[in-house]
């Protein structure tokens, strides 16, 4: 199977990391792309995070702290 990165997105042209507030998704849990799998915080807003893949979520890299904008923030097997 192939293993799958869900990423920190870029959510205004300003941002350049966000905050990992609460994971909504936990270790095992099956995914679709569009699920909601944590909230992120950033200085102007808190914003869902939605699947970019689908399959088993097989780790959480940030379980909370900040992570910069296009690192890998949880792992998917599909």
């Amino acid at each position: 199977m192939a293993r799958l990165a869900i990423r920190m997105p870029k959510m205004s042209m300003t941002m350049t990391e966000g905050e990992i507030g609460t994971w909504i998704a936990g270790v095992g849990d099956e995914i679709a792309v569009g699920d909601v799998v944590c909230e992120v915080m950033t200085d102007k807003v808190d914003m869902e995070v939605e699947s970019t893949v689908a399959g088993t979520l097989v780790e959480i890299v940030a379980e909370e702290g900040m992570v910069p904008v296009g690192e890998p923030i949880a792992w998917v097997e599909g």
